[in-house]
């Protein structure tokens, strides 16, 4: 069985509701906002080309998939006995709970029972949870950084860039102090701060500690942002608005990060007032934008269905059957 440092018992948060709140009242307070300046008919749907769309759906049906397989080499990784296609099957379940739960911890803890009903450990799936999340959002920040010198030329806005460079340098950096503190925490085994501290830098450790995890997982990760990108540029395309798929790069991975920060209700409000900003940059209409942002979300939810089987699946299967 794999080693793995349990957290501090979980402790009920009194501020839980609040925070939910919170997150529906910004979600609802951006489209609102939004709404009012650009309203719903006036959106271009008439010029929607369902072609582009449906490429769109394509690009990023594999998603999903990908991200699954990504978890399931970290999980063996780990020393967890899951097969890949269990592993996949697991993450699509819970994704598909990220979309339709007003929490997306909700679908984090549908993949960890998913998984523990498979037999596993409770505490080192959960740490895998966390791996995986965090390796998705490494890539993505290197995928920031490694644009910023053309991001330089293609934002007007130079605080954005500036801006940006801080975030994901410093997102990156944090990340390799509690890989290291969570060493040197081990000489406070008592302490509660210490064994979340040992937690936090173990799940860091299984794909950054682990050659052959991160020279599988993270063209995993770079993949799944590309295809985001790629839809977006094709999404945009289906609005009449001509995105270079090298702009996209440069400008989607910064909305996927707005889109993933866990203060709006499944990205939605946070990703359309990002793709608002980020396509002005290369004077895409605002109406464009939002069409589109809207529509990636909308499409994304639709690769997600496919989980909604698996769960239902799930509940009348025997414990330790796939």
């Amino acid at each position: 069985m794999t080693d793995v440092t349990s957290p501090p018992p979980a402790k009920k948060r009194p501020f839980g509701k609040f925070f939910l709140i919170f997150k529906i009242g910004l979600s609802l307070g951006l489209l609102a906002y939004l709404l009012r300046t650009m309203p719903f008919a006036t959106l271009p749907w008439e010029r929607m080309d369902p072609v582009s769309m449906l490429v769109a759906l394509a690009v990023l049906l594999p998603q999903p998939w990908l991200a699954g397989l990504r978890w399931g080499m970290i999980m063996r990784g780990m020393g967890l006995s899951i097969t890949l296609p269990v592993a996949m099957k697991t993450y699509l379940a819970g994704i598909f709970f990220n979309a339709f739960l007003p929490a997306s911890v909700g679908g984090d803890a549908v993949r960890a029972w998913y998984a523990t009903r498979q037999g596993l450990p409770v505490q080192p799936v959960l740490q895998s949870v966390l791996a995986d999340r965090l390796m998705a959002l490494v890539a993505l920040l290197l995928m920031i950084i490694g644009g910023l010198p053309w991001a330089w030329n293609l934002v007007q806005d130079r605080h954005v860039v500036l801006t940006l460079a801080c975030l994901a340098v410093a997102g990156i950096g944090g990340l390799i102090f509690i890989a290291f503190a969570g060493y040197g925490a081990r000489q406070w085994p008592g302490q509660a701060w210490a064994r979340m501290l040992g937690w936090l830098a173990g799940a860091v450790s299984s794909f950054a500690g682990k050659p052959a995890v991160a020279l599988r997982g993270f063209p995993i990760c770079f993949a799944i942002h590309v295809q985001s990108c790629v839809a977006v540029m094709w999404i945009a395309r289906a609005f009449g608005a001509d995105v270079p798929w090298q702009d996209a790069l440069i400008l989607v991975p910064p909305v996927v990060l707005a889109l993933s920060l866990p203060v709006s209700l499944g990205g939605w409000g946070m990703r359309e007032a990002a793709m608002v900003a980020a396509l002005a940059s290369i004077h895409v209409p605002q109406e464009v934008a939002f069409a589109t942002a809207l529509c990636f979300g909308i499409v994304s939810v639709l690769t997600t269905l496919p989980g909604l089987y698996f769960w239902l699946t799930a509940r009348h299967a025997p414990r330790g059957g796939a």
